[in-house]
């Protein structure tokens, strides 16, 4: 029960940070939707944390499209998919 709750914590945290990155780039997700032809309720989906594990290389492309470049919060983000990807036991 306590791999569930800190998955279940992580998916949150992942989610969180990738709406803000969103908010920080001035993008609404429908810009989003547009510019990776993606549908509006995918999107929201992993902002929402509903659907439960993005791929890493979403996040990537998600990074890429919000500029976020800083190398340290890039790996901080894709380590955190990589452990929200972990399924518990």
């Amino acid at each position: 029960m306590a791999d569930q709750k800190r998955q279940s914590i992580r998916r949150r945290r992942l989610s969180a940070e990738i709406k803000k990155a969103r908010v920080e780039a001035g993008m609404t997700i429908d810009d989003v939707a547009e510019a990776t032809e993606w549908s509006v309720g995918k999107i929201s989906n992993i902002e929402t944390g509903v659907r439960l594990r993005p791929t890493v290389m979403e996040i990537k492309g998600l990074l890429d499209l919000y500029g976020v470049t800083d190398g340290s919060k890039r790996e901080a983000l894709l380590s955190l998919t990589r452990q929200a990807r972990e399924r518990g036991w």
